[in-house]
């Protein structure tokens, strides 16, 4: 990890569980050990190939998205997912807009991109809104999203007091 992204300067840490998110994780292990224990040995030729798969698939979801932690340090904003196979870096130099927002239920869960910017969501429909100077746009979902958008203010303001 970079140096300048572990630094000890933590301003803000919160970890949001996804409940839904491990509940759908267990559903092809579930279906696994069903076909295997209600069917016969002799009509079970599928599941030796389809096993690697399925615990492929249910090891990615368990593990990278069970939670989802958002970090604010002196210098970045930070979004990332389980055991952070997945995650978002924003510079707070190049955020230019921070506003409490909810995520519609279409929009879902999740990494992808919706009509509003780029979603990271593990759960609920409270997000905060990041504009970015390049003018794209980031939502990260969070539980206690009115904290998180005040914490990424104060380090903005922090930052511009710094570089005066």
């Amino acid at each position: 990890m970079n140096a300048a992204l572990s630094s000890p300067h933590v301003l803000y840490e919160h970890r949001q569980t996804g409940w839904v998110m491990l509940a759908i994780g267990c559903i092809p292990a579930l279906c696994v050990g069903a076909i295997w224990l209600l069917s016969p040995v002799s009509d079970q030729p599928l599941l030796p190939p389809l096993l690697p798969g399925l615990c492929v698939i249910t090891a990615v979801v368990l593990l990278g998205f069970p939670s989802l932690s958002v970090m604010v340090t002196r210098d970045y904003l930070i979004a990332r997912f389980g055991i952070g196979l997945f995650r978002k870096t924003l510079a707070l130099q190049d955020i230019v807009g921070v506003e409490v927002a909810r995520t519609r239920w279409y929009e879902g869960w999740g990494i992808h991109w919706t009509r509003r910017g780029m979603l990271y969501n593990v759960a609920g429909f409270d997000a905060v809104r990041i504009a970015l100077a390049s003018d794209k746009k980031v939502m990260i979902g969070s539980d206690d999203a009115p904290c998180l958008a005040s914490a990424i203010r104060r380090a903005i303001e922090a930052r511009r007091v710094r570089a005066a």
